[in-house]
């Protein structure tokens, strides 16, 4: 009867905030995982300007912006994440001082794990997460998590078992995330 309940209560709260929707960030945007890849594999591809030795500065630069080119002409990366990476390598950002151009899981509403939109149904499991990036900590950390919410400042929820919340419709919920839905 307790788990009905919640059910009920987080299907409710999945609707009153509905209208309440935050946008994403395209596939291969800054902040996205994808573009934080791409990074990467630009800063082993090209090294710091002395290593290998580059002509000048500009063959540094003409350097990272050829090795990030391919992601951006496929559409694996947007413009903005392509900017974010080569214009480090012109400031001549040694590649240990870099910024990120993505983030990791639970990093910032709309990256990874931090959809903003949630599955509708599942079981409820509260957690004392005081923040929206806490409650997504928690649900990666909980084996048993696919999705969380953290509803109008808590309480924090996660679907866990008995119920596959995977397989419901998605809902766009403000501080919400899917974690380990097949698929997905």
């Amino acid at each position: 009867m307790r788990m009905r309940l919640w059910t009920v209560v987080f299907g409710i709260l999945v609707c009153l905030q509905m209208a309440w929707t935050q946008p994403g960030w395209a596939q291969g945007d800054v902040g996205s995982e994808v573009c934080r890849d791409v990074q990467l594999q630009v800063q082993q591809a090209v090294g710091n300007e002395t290593d290998p030795p580059y002509k000048n500065h500009g063959a540094y630069v003409k350097a990272a912006a050829h090795a990030a080119n391919p992601a951006l002409e496929s559409g694996e990366i947007t413009e903005a994440c392509h900017e974010c990476i080569v214009s480090q390598f012109a400031q001549s950002i040694p590649i240990t001082n870099q910024n990120p151009c993505g983030v990791g899981l639970c990093g910032v509403p709309g990256g990874p794990g931090w959809q903003n939109e949630v599955h509708a149904g599942g079981g409820v499991a509260l957690t004392g997460a005081t923040t929206a990036q806490d409650c997504c900590r928690d649900c990666v950390a909980n084996p048993e998590c696919t999705q969380w919410a953290f509803f109008l400042g808590g309480p924090c929820q996660l679907n866990v078992p008995p119920d596959n919340a995977c397989t419901g419709p998605l809902v766009s919920v403000i501080d919400s995330g899917r974690i380990r839905c097949p698929g997905e």
